[in-house]
Formats: C-alpha cells, structure tokens, sequence
C-alpha cells in the first residue's frame, strides 16, 4: 500500500472527497453572490433545472 493510498473502498472515498469538494466550491460561489441572487442559485440546484428552465 503506497502513502497517499487509504484502506478501504477506494473508489467509494475518493467518490465522496470529490462530493465534499463540490460543496466547498459551490458554497465559495454562493458566498460570493450578493442576496437577491442566492435563492435563485440554489434553488436551481435543489431542483437539479437548467439556467435556462430557472431564467423562465
């Protein structure tokens, strides 16, 4: 087993680091949005819509 190696289903972690990254970046992006346009970030993807089915 090599250093950066980790025991387990690799592939289950490094699907859920990648998940765990995805949050951190989305909620930077958010932070930087000013308040009227945060609902509408989110609920874009609360619903899993397009930009274009939300901009609607």
């Amino acid at each position: 087993m090599h250093w950066w190696s980790r025991a387990g289903d690799y592939q289950g972690t490094h699907t859920a680091d990648a998940r765990n990254v995805r949050v951190i970046v989305f909620e930077k992006a958010l932070a930087t949005l000013d308040t009227a346009h945060q609902p509408a970030l989110l609920l874009t993807y609360r619903d899993r819509q397009g930009h274009t089915a939300t901009a609607a």
